[in-house]
């Protein structure tokens, strides 16, 4: 059960948008969501630097599921034999 939490809150942690892009002011601070959003333009959007950019910061994900797969499908099989 552990370890379906930690995938989960990591998951939800990587995955914040508004709260950094309400408080960091300064470029330096931003978070890769945040940094995604800004390649996007009002008129013109240069969409393979976008795609690029989601698949890198989609990467830890994966990695991150692929760690801890088998503690995650344990955890999820013995939560439902109560």
């Amino acid at each position: 059960m552990l370890a379906a939490l930690a995938v989960l809150f990591f998951l939800a942690n990587w995955n914040s948008f508004l709260w950094p892009l309400a408080v960091a002011q300064d470029e330096s601070l931003r978070v890769v969501q945040v940094g995604i959003a800004s390649l996007q333009g009002q008129y013109a959007s240069k969409m393979h630097y976008v795609i690029a950019a989601g698949a890198l910061a989609a990467l830890p994900t994966v990695l991150v599921f692929l760690f801890g797969q088998r503690w995650l499908v344990q955890s999820l099989k013995t939560t439902g034999l109560r």
